[in-house]
């Protein structure tokens, strides 16, 4: 992250930021202007809204991460920045190159965007090329309508690169896939039904939120096959620790289970149930008799004070006499060290 950027005067004349402002509101156009001196050199940002509620507009308590998804995808939709998936699978926000460097002239080239980001934003640019001259020969196939029918070369044809464009933008800003077989609008509401459905053992879906309809769209780009979600939620379901069956752990929900690095574990099985000896990154469920046995030292040895308890544990279970002796003579020590002067 950067202390400063150059700002241009320009910004208050650019067409698509204050369209933001119309569109999104004014707090779009902040956080979007904001953003910039805290991104890096290469102009990448974090994706993640709650990060970039705490790091960037810290001081606006009046703004909740869902008002930062709004702003974030009516940025994408004017191609202000766009989403990218980095090598090593994780997502960021990125703002053109082009459009980045050509004010911030002083940052080194080793620290700029690497190639095939500049590559990719080429790309983009030749889209929206293609789409601006395709728009302006609509209307002029429109005005001529009348008196001639529409050469073909008024049909463009479709851009070569425009199925790597929807890679780094969103379903909203991103161009129709309908004819596409290989890509398809991710089937939000399909997906928390089938949550619903499968994990009865787990807390249920009560509303659809912009965060959570943000997140199945990007999980949707890396699996777009609703089987896959269907595996994802029955390994969860079938799953003792995950349903919470074996009793050690209860924070398994929807938006737990969608978070990237948490479904490729499930469904690669780190969390399947397993009868045999203890697997490594698995968590085997405890015997009633050593719960009962717990209960009963917490009880009758630390009065039921499991924090004491706890201590102990973490101490590697010493004699309890002597671990209580050695205890209380540390916490001596240290009075003494920290007593006031009279």
């Amino acid at each position: 992250m950067s202390r400063r950027r150059y700002i241009s005067t320009n910004i208050s004349l650019d067409t698509k930021v204050n369209k933001l402002a119309m569109q999104c509101g004014d707090f779009a156009v902040l956080l979007y202007t904001w953003m910039i001196p805290h991104a890096e050199d290469s102009g990448q940002i974090t994706a993640d809204p709650e990060e970039l509620l705490f790091m960037v507009v810290p001081g606006r308590r009046d703004k909740t991460a869902e008002d930062i998804v709004n702003a974030i995808d009516g940025m994408i939709s004017l191609g202000l920045i766009y989403e990218l998936k980095l090598k090593n699978g994780k997502t960021v926000l990125q703002f053109p190159p082009e459009a980045f460097y050509r004010y911030q002239t002083y940052i080194p080239q080793p620290k700029r965007t690497p190639d095939n980001i500049a590559e990719e934003e080429d790309k983009q640019q030749d889209h929206r090329e293609t789409a601006k001259n395709a728009e302006e020969n609509n209307i002029s196939a429109k005005q001529t309508n009348n008196t001639a029918s529409p050469s073909p070369s008024l049909s463009p044809s479709p851009s070569p690169s425009k199925e790597r464009y929807s890679n780094f933008a969103s379903d909203d800003a991103a161009p129709s896939q309908a004819d596409s077989p290989t890509k398809s609008k991710a089937p939000v509401q399909e997906i928390v039904e089938l949550y619903n459905t499968i994990c009865t053992s787990l807390p249920k879906v009560q509303k659809v939120t912009q965060k959570r309809s943000r997140e199945i769209r990007t999980r949707w780009r890396s699996y777009p096959d609703i089987e896959t979600f269907r595996r994802l939620f029955q390994k969860a379901q079938d799953s003792d620790f995950l349903s919470g069956g074996n009793g050690r752990w209860t924070g398994c929900n929807f938006d737990w289970l969608i978070k990237e690095a948490n479904m490729v574990k499930v469904l690669e099985g780190c969390y399947d149930s397993r009868a045999g000896p203890a697997s490594r990154g698995v968590a085997q469920p405890a015997s009633s008799d050593k719960f009962n046995e717990e209960a009963r030292i917490i009880d009758e040895v630390f009065g039921g004070d499991i924090r004491e308890y706890g201590f102990w544990v973490s101490a590697g279970k010493p004699p309890i006499e002597e671990w209580r002796r050695k205890k209380h003579h540390n916490q001596r020590y240290y009075a003494q060290r920290h007593e006031k002067p009279a």
